[in-house]
């Protein structure tokens, strides 16, 4: 029997999207049919993919708490500190590995945060015996390349040094994994996509919705989206212009997002009749898939950057509905891993290109419809299931072993 211990800033009370991707590779049917014990280790107690997350034991940095909002002390912490908010979670990180670990176990540090996989590295540095694979969601020195440039050339270094000390480093895309053979030609790299769960699974757990009108259209985000990394407004924009001929609309803006996309739909709101305009702050997953359930066109918003593929992509090709995918690279990985796929209109991030799109889908529909339906178990994206990853994960590990 294995012991697996993932460690994560963004397991525990405040867990991030990486989460999700952390119980896409632990299901634990297949976990616990291989003899595999997992213990979860996060900031602060709490839950993932039905594991027990147990409490690293750090505390947040809270110096300018009482002065800002929480917001933007976060973002000041994430802009100027290398390490980020969590106070002592590279030592925290060390000093589980060195009390809990026993040799032949498995060490899974994930990012969220460098600092989780630097424990690990001072870790072995020290002599301790275990196998150590360093899961990152983003090559994090690209990110600060352009995020936090002053740190630019300490993240390339450690997370050098890192990739080269780990037995295995998973990333989420393949272009993710040339860039690290290409800077860290000494690392092995693991290709282990995003992934989908188990309860997003539309043809088990959700219920398509039929009664659509053809006069209007239920469309939505769901997700983070800002002007600097996803900008709403074209999307807005053609709305408001597909409003113009006489049909109805409903579009939904759920997740964080600029202030700036909900002053423009009110407006938008306010001057047709026939534009209707619902916004939401942060939802659950759960929520967020009844929220899908609801909507005739899900929209998503492609990265910047080739060497990612939006997390949510993976959920709504599992979802029994068209997509509107607005792309903003000329190779983007996600279209690349959808080719031929006729559910999916593709739009550049162009307000006219995009309500073409809108207008081609409802001229159209009942096709889209009919392919969208047959999506989610056409098994066309099975390898993408949390039972498939969690299956190459345990591969992984036995070739490593």
């Amino acid at each position: 029997m294995k012991t697996i211990h993932v460690i994560s800033s963004s397991l525990g009370k405040n867990q991030d999207s990486h989460a999700i991707r952390i119980a896409n590779y632990l299901d634990r049917e297949v976990m616990r049919s291989n003899g595999i014990t997992l213990r979860l280790w996060g900031i602060g107690e709490g839950e993932c993919g039905g594991w027990q997350v147990n409490d690293i034991g750090v505390c947040e940095k809270r110096t300018f708490r009482s002065f800002f909002l929480n917001g933007i002390a976060g973002n000041l912490y994430y802009r100027f500190s290398r390490e980020g908010r969590f106070q002592g979670l590279r030592a925290a990180v060390e000093r589980i590995i060195v009390d809990k670990v026993q040799e032949g176990d498995l060490v899974i540090t994930a990012s969220g945060l460098m600092a989780s996989h630097l424990g690990a590295l001072s870790a072995r540095k020290e002599g301790k015996q275990f196998e150590w694979f360093a899961d990152f969601g983003d090559p994090l020195s690209y990110v600060d390349r352009y995020s936090r440039p002053w740190f630019y050339q300490y993240t390339r270094r450690i997370e050098g040094e890192v990739a080269a000390r780990a037995d295995l480093v998973l990333v989420t895309t393949k272009e993710t994994r040339d860039y690290f053979e290409c800077f860290y030609p000494s690392s092995r790299v693991k290709v282990l996509y995003y992934g989908c769960g188990k309860e997003a699974c539309a043809d088990k757990n959700f219920t398509a919705v039929t009664d659509k009108s053809d006069t209007v259209l239920k469309i939505g985000h769901i997700g983070v989206a800002y002007k600097s990394n996803r900008d709403l407004r074209p999307l807005i924009k053609a709305c408001g212009e597909f409003c113009c001929q006489e049909l109805g609309l409903h579009l939904s803006l759920v997740g964080p997002h600029s202030g700036a996309f909900d002053r423009l739909a009110k407006r938008k709101a306010v001057k047709l009749k026939n534009f209707n305009y619902y916004s939401s702050g942060g939802v659950s997953y759960i929520e967020s898939l009844l929220l899908m359930n609801e909507l005739d066109l899900l929209v998503i918003v492609g990265n910047k950057s080739k060497l990612q593929i939006p997390g949510k992509c993976f959920v709504s090709l599992m979802q029994p509905k068209p997509i509107l995918y607005i792309k903003q690279i000329v190779d983007d990985p996600f279209l690349s891993l959808t080719t031929g796929d006729a559910s999916i209109l593709v739009s550049t991030m162009d307000e006219k290109d995009i309500l073409s799109k809108l207008e081609e889908y409802m001229k159209y529909r009942h096709s889209y419809d009919s392919v969208a339906v047959m999506r989610p178990i056409s098994g066309k994206y099975e390898s993408f299931s949390s039972i498939n990853l969690s299956k190459k994960l345990l591969e992984s590990i036995a070739l490593a072993s």
